[in-house]
């Protein structure tokens, strides 16, 4: 069994409304980041990498009324909040010695994966793809379909790990393997489930 990683929420922590409620900002500046932002459609751009950084910086701060200086720095401590999940670190690097093919396919920035991309465990993956690198994003079939030509595998010898429904069920339509990732014991033991 080949088996294909998500990051958010599978191997490195997610979680806006945690990281949010952190930042130090007026309540008001804290919902016009979570819905002009992260909740924004210009955050997809971003993962799918066809609008950068800067830009939708300015487009922030255009839409809320806040200076480009607040975007910086909320972008600046997500990035911080970008920790390991220790367990399912451990869970790579043990698929890794035991010989099994591990990739990764993951909805990201460019900026957030050259944040990320020097932690250990990206050195157990065969293979990455990084939504922002090649202009395609989850759910779409398209990234499924480029993953299974570009890693050369079969759908039915895969199992996909992710957070997303939508990307789940858009694996599974087309016959890959799934464990829709909710960091719970049971969740481990179904992955481990496939060796």
């Amino acid at each position: 069994m080949n088996f294909i990683f998500d990051l958010g929420n599978v191997l490195i922590d997610w979680n806006p409304e945690k990281f949010i409620a952190g930042f130090e900002l007026s309540d008001e500046e804290k919902r016009h980041i979570e819905a002009e932002l992260f909740g924004h459609a210009d955050w997809l751009a971003l993962d799918k990498g066809t609008k950068g950084q800067q830009e939708v910086i300015a487009n922030v701060a255009e839409r809320s009324g806040m200076s480009q200086e607040i975007v910086k720095y909320c972008i600046a401590q997500m990035k911080q909040s970008l920790v390991t999940i220790e367990r399912s670190a451990a869970l790579v690097h043990q698929l890794h010695k035991d010989g099994h093919g591990l990739y990764c396919l993951s909805n990201m920035s460019h900026d957030s994966y050259a944040h990320i991309k020097d932690r250990d465990f990206f050195g157990c993956f065969t293979d990455i793809i990084i939504s922002a690198e090649i202009k395609m994003i989850k759910p779409d079939l398209e990234i499924f379909e480029y993953t299974l030509g570009k890693f050369g595998l079969k759908a039915e010898e895969s199992l996909f790990i992710d957070d997303s429904e939508p990307n789940i069920m858009a694996a599974k339509s087309l016959n890959i393997n799934c464990v829709h990732f909710k960091r719970t014991p049971n969740c481990y033991d179904e992955i481990i489930s496939y060796i």
